[in-house]
């Protein structure tokens, strides 16, 4: 029967921590990212690489490594995707210039 009591205090504990949190630090508005007038972008498939025995990250080949084109910059990315050869070890990375 003590077990509600339990529940009841750690319950107004949450809820005054949240009010007081909410009380020193405000909120704060969210934006998103400018539009910035990109006029060319393109996505790259970057491939994941293993991590070894020991826990060390193996380096990925020279064939399997993206290079930034001169005048692009990375604007986002997403994890695994099957879309596009259908290895879930794959992720996108899209690349735009001004």
């Amino acid at each position: 029967m003590e077990g509600w009591k339990v529940g009841l205090v750690v319950g107004g504990m949450t809820l005054a921590g949240v009010v007081v949190g909410a009380t020193c630090f405000g909120t704060q508005r969210v934006s998103a990212q400018q539009a910035g007038g990109y006029r060319e972008c393109f996505f790259g498939r970057q491939e994941s690489v293993d991590i070894n025995n020991e826990g060390i990250v193996e380096r990925p080949g020279r064939n399997r490594t993206i290079i930034v084109p001169a005048g692009f910059e990375v604007v986002g990315g997403g994890g695994a995707s099957t879309i596009s050869n259908g290895n879930a070890n794959d992720a996108s990375v899209l690349f735009c210039r001004r």
